[in-house]
């Protein structure tokens, strides 16, 4: 199991990233903005909190869902066809922190709403990024992988938050389950990825997936 702090320039995030995660560039991004991305990157890179955990599965089963231990995952059949190579599974868990989330309730509050907006950006940057962080980790470390992939992703039920949770022997990242299901800090992201010499990573993931509410479908 890795439980890891990051440091904020693991993950390469610029105001240009910003931009671009919003199809702005440098030349058409409004000037009120460019302001409020500052500040909020500012904030972001002085009060930088995302931390991840990792854990790495050999025994589990892919049929019609994914077995590991006691726990059945419903990921649907594409997450299936896109899993059933692999030799080892890789869960993690990772979150940009509870700073950050902090920070935008006081925006809203205050009526900053410009900036609230380019927090909440920043936020979902950092723990996208985080998870990118994660699959390169997997990568390097193992050679070949899958994508990475999410509950929601490729009809990946999630309503079975709760058992993947419960696999962890910890959490050290500090992330949580509320009673509905719901990550804590909100800034979170769980997911999987195929371990193995046979495992397939697509570089336009985009074709096979049928998940509509995804940051990286926005960008193509």
């Amino acid at each position: 199991m890795t439980n890891t702090i990051l440091e904020y320039k693991d993950l390469s995030l610029s105001v240009k990233t910003v931009y671009k995660s919003i199809k702005y560039t440098s030349k058409t991004v409004p000037e009120p903005f460019i302001t409020a991305i500052e500040e909020e990157l500012s904030f972001a890179e002085k009060n930088f909190e995302a931390k991840y955990d990792i854990i790495t599965i050999e025994k589990f089963k892919i049929d019609r869902d994914l077995l590991i231990n006691d726990f059945r995952f419903d990921i649907g059949q594409e997450l299936v066809e896109l899993l059933k190579n692999s030799q080892k599974l890789a869960l993690f868990i990772c979150t940009a922190g509870e700073s950050i989330s902090i920070r935008n309730r006081y925006l809203m509050k205050s009526e900053y709403f410009l900036r609230a907006y380019a927090n909440d950006i920043i936020a979902n940057l950092i723990v996208e990024k985080t998870a990118d962080y994660i699959l390169k980790h997997i990568k390097s470390q193992y050679g070949s992988s899958t994508n990475r992939y999410s509950p929601g992703n490729c009809g990946w039920d999630k309503l079975n938050q709760r058992d993947f949770f419960a696999l962890f022997p910890s959490i050290k990242s500090g992330v949580s389950l509320t009673e509905t299901q719901m990550m804590h800090p909100v800034k979170s992201l769980n997911g999987i990825i195929g371990i193995g010499k046979n495992t397939t990573y697509r570089t336009n993931n985009c074709n096979t997936c049928s998940s509509e509410n995804c940051i990286y479908r926005k960008n193509q």
